[in-house]
């Protein structure tokens, strides 16, 4: 028995020593810590350090505790800002190619009619979309994790159709344009180049020009 816990454990320090030794290899925290770091360029140390805990804690305990709720809160809010900053500039959170292998056609594909301004927040939103799935598996019990999945959610909502049981905030051209209110954006060129709510908007008017033209079809029918 000695020998054979021996071994086990010979195996498991040259496992270690192995991946030490990789220097291309990252720890999931370290991943989802980059993440963080590129998106909350506001946040400080003691912010950083602390939504990266597990949120087990927190559920464990009933809740966020009264003193950290500050913390908490600002922290999701420079979160908030920078990943849809990051987001309307079009950055790539994964290859863009990705989008393609996942959903089975390009963003031009999908969302013809797009201006660049949209298109751009597109890619932001589909690539971290991706990348937030790539995290999951390995940092769901994280606080930083759960603060983006929120976020996500969020986006979703408000400029894509979302299926599923998610909160289903009507993906309205107001709506939109209060949540863009607050960012440096030509709000006007984006509502004019986002295919999605026009596709949305031009149902009503498509479905109202075909019952026109099938009573003035009945009444020269009937007429003639």
């Amino acid at each position: 028995m000695l020998v054979f816990v021996g071994d086990i454990i010979k195996i498991r320090y040259r496992n270690i020593y192995k991946i030490m030794k990789n220097k291309d290899y990252k720890h999931p925290i370290d991943s989802l810590s980059s993440v963080v770091k590129t998106i909350g360029k506001d946040l400080d140390k003691k912010e950083i350090e602390y939504i990266l805990n597990e949120i087990g804690g927190l559920v464990e305990n009933g809740g966020i505790p009264s003193q950290e709720k500050e913390i908490f809160a600002k922290a999701h809010g420079k979160l908030f800002d920078g990943l849809i900053r990051l987001i309307l500039g079009g950055h790539e959170f994964v290859d863009p190619s990705r989008i393609k292998s996942k959903f089975g056609n390009s963003l031009e594909e999908g969302l013809p009619g797009s201006s660049s301004c949209f298109l751009n927040f597109a890619k932001g939103y589909w690539t971290f979309f991706i990348l937030l799935n790539d995290l999951r598996k390995d940092n769901h019990q994280y606080i930083a994790f759960n603060m983006l999945s929120q976020i996500e959610v969020t986006i979703a909502s408000t400029f894509f159709p979302t299926p599923g049981p998610f909160p289903k905030v009507a993906y309205t051209e107001k709506n939109q344009r209060r949540f863009l209110s607050k960012f440096d954006i030509d709000i006007d060129d984006f509502m004019k180049g986002n295919p999605v709510l026009q596709k949305k908007s031009r149902s009503p008017l498509a479905v109202l020009i075909i019952m026109i033209i099938v009573v003035v079809l009945l009444i020269l029918i009937f007429k003639f």
